[in-house]
This record gives C-alpha cells, structure tokens and sequence, in this order.
C-alpha cells in the first residue's frame, strides 16, 4: 500500500537531512576559511581564480543543501493530500509548501 511506501521513506529523508546538513557546514567552513584569508592580505584585491570558483561553488551548495535537501520534507503539510499520506517528518503548512 501507499502509507507502506511513506513510511519506507524515513531512512532515505534522514539521510537527506543528515547529508544536506553535512553540506552546510562543509561550505560555510569553506566560505569563512576564503574570506578570512581575503579579509588578511594586505593588499585587498579581486580574489584570485580558483578561490572565486569555489567561493561560488559554495555559495550555491549552500542553496540547494539548504532548501531540498534539509528543509525537504519539514516544509510539507502534515496532512492527507487528495488520499495520499504525507511524506515523513512532514510538519509544515500551506503557507510553508
């Protein structure tokens, strides 16, 4: 049954959570470690190539770690949707969906 499938689900939402907020913290690391190394040169150019490319790498990362992966299913409304149950760890609303 449908409801069997949702609750299959856990372990793979819970590592989604757990990886996405893995990835959070691995990027913000590596922003802060890029900016604070800017921030200390005594002549504050434009950041070199390759620290710009994975400044923004991270960036991103931090975007789409954030939102589908740890968020996921927090944002979902706990409630039955046109017969189907909702995802686990669902406890949002209509206005956080």
């Amino acid at each position: 049954s449908l409801s069997l499938r949702m609750s299959d689900l856990l372990p793979n939402v819970i590592a989604a959570k757990v990886s996405g907020g893995l990835s959070l913290i691995g990027s913000s690391l590596i922003i802060r470690d890029i900016v604070r190394r800017w921030r200390n040169k005594k002549n504050q150019e434009s950041l070199p190539t390759i620290p710009c490319i994975i400044l923004s790498m991270s960036l991103a990362d931090l975007g789409t770690s954030f939102f589908p992966h740890f968020l996921g299913t927090w944002m979902v409304p706990n409630e039955e949707v046109n017969g189907f149950d909702p995802p686990p760890l669902a406890t949002g609303n209509a206005a956080t969906c």
